[in-house]
């Protein structure tokens, strides 16, 4: 039982983090509009191409939970929630110092694909945490 709620758990994070390239994460921008070098200190902050948005990190997140349900491994569905925080929190990081806000953080302007897809990630945490561990071979 605990397997199939944890790999559910699992595929519920990965859809809210995929899903949510979709949905506005800054002041109406949406994720899938915003340059992946942007997460790394980047100088554009907007892209035309799909493959060069902040999706490709979203779809790393996505992959590396996909490997970690067929696996069966807390590890890598841990290491996937892990990823989609890094996302959300360097990505939040760098739009505040683009910004040049003196006040810091304004929590207020981020929008429902951000939360969402922090709360899915944070949700591959409780999917490794759910999933049992290996058993191991009783020792004679």
């Amino acid at each position: 039982m605990r397997r199939f709620i944890g790999n559910l758990l699992a595929l519920v994070g990965i859809a809210a983090v995929v899903v949510n390239v979709w949905q506005p994460w800054y002041k109406g921008v949406e994720e899938r509009r915003i340059d992946v070098g942007f997460l790394f200190g980047g100088s554009t902050y907007a892209t035309g191409s799909l493959w060069h948005s902040m999706f490709v990190a979203a779809l790393v997140v996505a992959a590396v939970g996909v490997l970690g349900i067929l696996a069966q491994s807390r590890m890598l569905l841990g290491l996937s929630g892990l990823a989609g925080i890094a996302m959300v929190v360097l990505w939040a990081i760098f739009r505040t110092k683009a910004n040049g806000s003196a006040h810091g953080l304004n929590v207020t302007d981020f929008d429902s694909g951000l939360w969402a897809t922090l709360a899915g990630s944070v949700v591959l945490w409780f999917a490794a945490a759910v999933l049992p561990g290996r058993r191991r071979a009783a020792v004679e």
